[in-house]
């Protein structure tokens, strides 16, 4: 591993291919390669570049203690108006090294950059208000937090607007502290002048930065360390053609559960398939209004998929705010969710009851798989050796066609926590007439389970709470919950039977609001 701050073409093993990540950190342009490459960021920027300030606590991406700025250049260009990059908070103890190529790194060590600071003390802005409002105490989580309000801060300051209380509360959900309590670190949030932040860009030159990336961006990269190695395509093309020629290779995109895994020792050797965002037809997300049909690319962060249900659909940007924390889904991705394939996956009932299909693509073309028969059992799935999970298409609900939908996450604790049990409900409703009715489950079954004896009872039915309590019933017969550390069997079954009392209620409401507004 070397670092410089000059650019300099990068090793190669062929015209297109190269055999180190190349990655910037604090403005520092580093090649790594070998055991490294396929380690932790944590672990690079701690043990080998010596930045202590990032630390290590969960090793899980629970805590937030090890989170790092993560920037990604918007284009790829180098020219002037095409070297910036976009920074976001992510957990550095879950992501590997390979998947930060050519972005740039900004720790806390880097915040504080003598040429930019505006006092003596050579402080960041959230540094400072952290010191001055007493937001740490034993300062193990100090970093984390600091690196969480600099995301939060550099958002607001971008767009114009102020913070408001609960948006800076959702922001640190990702971030734990045990000794000082988050009255300080909130307080402290409220202190900073946003004009006085300086933007991540402008802390170091990113222009030379982005020259450095300019040969490798469009190269592959394939590193072989141990009898392992690791592929990160520059094109979907490629992708594919790597895909069919190692099918034993394990496919990764967000890493953040393989991350977790990987910490705790429970990978075996392998050799390694990395989909990174700007691949064609993997990357980005489509709506069309009249019909409601949404496609999301299978690497599409669920940080960017919230923007776009927070509009055409609140109710499920709902669950997704209680997806892990904001560095966990800066990080995840739609199709890393749909691949680990947990029965309590919280995008999946919501998946289920808006009739999504996967996509599925490989060198000899591409078919459509509805996400129901897309699962044959725990972790199995309708997917050849040579296949990749391209993109989701579901249907958002249109309420000018009488469409709802109600979700549900139960968890022991509200915000980044896995879940005990998800429901999901989709009604089309003629007045209080139920003519369409899907329902899902999760957590009560190998895979996220269809309900189809509970949604014949609602169809052609009209709303009624006596209707819910039955279908509650007849939903407690579909499943097969079992106890584990998260809840027992009988508690599942009880909320399967409650839960549609609660999707009653919420209807109800809705209802009579409707009513009240049209007198």
């Amino acid at each position: 591993m070397s670092g410089r701050t000059e650019a300099s073409s990068p090793a190669v093993v062929g015209a297109d291919v190269r055999d180190t990540v190349l990655l910037a950190v604090n403005g520092v342009v580093h090649e790594v390669c070998g055991a490294h490459a396929f380690g932790t960021l944590s672990g690079l920027l701690r043990d080998q570049l010596r930045l202590t300030g990032t630390k290590i606590v969960c090793s899980e991406g629970d805590c937030g203690a090890c989170s790092v700025l993560a920037g990604e250049l918007t284009q790829k260009g180098t020219g002037q108006s095409s070297a910036s990059f976009q920074y976001r908070a992510i957990d550095s103890c879950i992501g590997f090294v390979y998947q930060f190529d050519c972005c740039h790194i900004i720790t806390v060590d880097g915040l504080a950059q003598v040429k930019h600071a505006q006092r003596s003390d050579h402080l960041h802005p959230v540094q400072r208000a952290m010191a001055e409002n007493y937001g740490s105490q034993c300062g193990f989580c100090t970093p984390g937090f600091v690196v969480a309000i600099t995301d939060l801060v550099d958002d607001a300051r971008r767009e114009g607007r102020a913070l408001k209380d609960q948006e800076v509360r959702t922001a640190l959900s990702g971030n734990l502290c045990r000794c000082t309590g988050y009255v300080q670190i909130l307080d402290a949030v409220a202190s900073i002048d946003l004009e006085e932040v300086p933007a991540p860009n402008e802390l170091f030159d990113e222009l030379k930065v982005a020259v450095a990336f300019r040969e490798a961006r469009a190269q592959s990269l394939r590193i072989e360390h141990d009898g392992c190695s690791v592929l990160v395509p520059a094109t979907a093309e490629q992708a594919l053609a790597q895909r069919a020629a190692h099918p034993q290779a394990r496919v990764v995109a967000g890493a953040t559960d393989l991350g977790v895994r990987f910490n705790k020792g429970q990978l075996t050797k392998s050799d390694w398939l990395h989909l990174g965002r700007d691949l064609e037809g993997f990357a980005g997300t489509s709506w069309d209004e009249e019909t409601g049909q949404m496609v999301l690319g299978a690497t599409v962060r669920w940080r960017d998929a919230l923007d776009h249900f927070d509009r055409r659909c609140p109710e499920f940007a709902g669950v997704l705010r209680r997806f892990g924390g904001p560095q966990i889904r800066n990080m995840g991705t739609v199709g890393g969710n749909v691949m680990n394939a947990s029965p309590i996956a919280d995008a999946l009932p919501f998946f289920h009851v808006a009739d999504a299909h996967v996509e599925l693509v490989s060198e000899t073309g591409s078919r459509e798989v509805a996400v129901e028969d897309f699962y044959l059992g725990y972790k199995t799935f309708d997917l050849a050796p040579n296949e990749l999970l391209r993109s989701v298409r579901l249907s958002a609900p249109v309420a000018a066609k009488g469409e709802r939908v109600f979700l549900l996450k139960a968890s022991r604790r509200r915000d980044l926590d896995i879940s005990t049990f998800t429901g999901a409900l989709w009604l089309q409703l003629e007045g209080s007439l139920i003519v369409q009715a899907r329902m899902a489950y999760g957590g009560v079954g190998p895979v996220v389970l269809r309900l189809p004896r509970s949604e014949a009872a609602l169809r052609g039915q009209s709303v009624d709470r006596s209707l819910f309590e039955q279908v509650g019933a007849i939903a407690a017969t579909e499943i097969t919950p079992i106890s584990d550390v998260r809840g027992a069997a009988a508690y599942r079954e009880l909320l399967a039977r409650n839960t549609t009392l609660r999707f009653y209620e919420q209807l109800e409401s809705e209802l009579k609001a409707a009513e009240e507004c049209a007198q």
